[in-house]
């Protein structure tokens, strides 16, 4: 049966994506039930079953699941479902609610790699998600009404830091900000790299789209890590 063998797989890259966002215990299962009769969705109840550990087996999702674990299967499902049906935008609105730490580095991984191939609309509050992003924009309400504004390079580093901290901003919520964002400042980049014993090749990569062949004498490739810098720079 066509819908049991995508059933399957929908459970399993589920539970492996859920073992990325640090539930490697967890067990997901897609569990289809004949209905007695036709329905509006067709002659199957769908259900999505969950545990987060092997003691116990897996119960229907809304009953057993915390807002973080909800968070993380919506999030697995949603870029799963993107991928297979060519989604061009995708919408995530506090998806990474109750999630933290490490957990939440690899949630705004995951956000970013959807972002490759459409675009991505991401509402958070948490720096180490937001710093992913390529362009920001500040929500905020101002006289009883809702402003948007989009952010310049300088005011995204402030904002960022500003999730850190709160209103008082100290010099090393500014440095994290900017640790944060990251090679996402970064204005040139290297491909086709060759390293041998008469020095290395590479093509420099510019954000504007130029590509320039650029050959040296030194050897190893932390100088061309030193050249990529000094270029961001």
């Amino acid at each position: 049966d066509l819908q049991c063998c995508a059933a399957q797989r929908l459970s399993e890259q589920t539970e492996a994506m859920l073992a990325r966002l640090g539930m490697e215990q967890s067990r997901f299962v897609c569990d289809i039930t004949p209905t007695e009769e036709f329905t509006p969705s067709g002659v199957d109840t769908i259900t999505f079953r969950f545990s987060s550990t092997p003691k116990f087996q897996p119960q229907p999702l809304e009953k057993v699941a915390s807002g973080g674990e909800i968070s993380r299967v919506m999030l697995c499902l949603k870029a799963l479902v993107a991928d297979k049906i060519n989604m061009p935008t995708l919408v995530f609105d506090e998806i990474d609610t109750g999630i933290s730490g490490r957990i939440a580095d690899v949630t705004g991984q995951i956000i970013a790699e959807l972002s490759a191939g459409r675009q991505v609309v991401n509402i958070t509050h948490l720096p180490k998600v937001a710093s992913k992003g390529d362009t920001h924009f500040r929500v905020f309400k101002s006289e009883g009404t809702t402003q948007i504004k989009h952010l310049s390079a300088e005011e995204r580093v402030g904002e960022i830091a500003a999730m850190l901290s709160g209103s008082n901003i100290p010099d090393a919520a500014i440095a994290q900000a900017k640790a944060l964002i990251g090679k996402k400042d970064s204005d040139a980049w290297a491909e086709d790299i060759t390293l041998s014993a008469q020095g290395s090749s590479f093509t420099l990569c510019l954000k504007d789209g130029a590509r320039i062949p650029c050959q040296t004498r030194l050897l190893g490739a932390h100088n061309i890590s030193n050249i990529l810098l000094a270029c961001a720079v």
